[in-house]
C-alpha cells in the first residue's frame, strides 16, 4: 500500500485583507477614540498611551499614527514604524479605559 504525500504541504488559506486582526484593531481603535477613551497598547516592556488629543496632534501634522499595510497595523515611531498585527494574530495587546 503506497501513501502519497504533499510536498510542501498546502498553506492555510490566508484571511481576506477585510478580516485580519489590523483591520479589527483599527475599527475598534477608531471606535474607542470617538467615544473619547483612552487606549493602550501594551507589549511586555512598555505602554504607548494614545488618547483622542494624541491622534487629533497627528492629524494636525498631518502625518499618519496608525496606518493599515497588507492587512497588518503598524504605529508610527521616530520615522519609521512598528509592526502591531501579523495576518490573524495580534502582536500587543489592547486595552481601554
Amino acid at each position: 500500500m503506497q501513501t502519497s504525500f504533499v510536498f510542501p504541504p498546502p498553506r492555510e488559506k490566508q484571511p481576506a485583507p477585510d478580516e485580519t486582526a489590523g483591520t479589527k484593531a483599527l475599527a475598534w481603535i477608531k471606535e474607542m477614540i470617538r467615544s473619547g477613551k483612552t487606549i493602550y497598547i501594551c507589549t511586555m516592556t512598555m505602554a504607548i498611551v494614545i488618547s483622542p488629543e494624541t491622534v487629533h496632534r497627528w492629524n494636525m501634522l498631518g502625518k499618519p499614527l496608525l496606518k493599515l499595510k497588507d492587512g497588518d497595523l503598524y504605529i508610527a515611531s521616530g520615522k519609521s514604524f512598528n509592526k502591531l498585527t501579523s495576518g490573524g494574530i495580534a502582536l500587543v495587546g489592547f486595552k481601554t479605559v
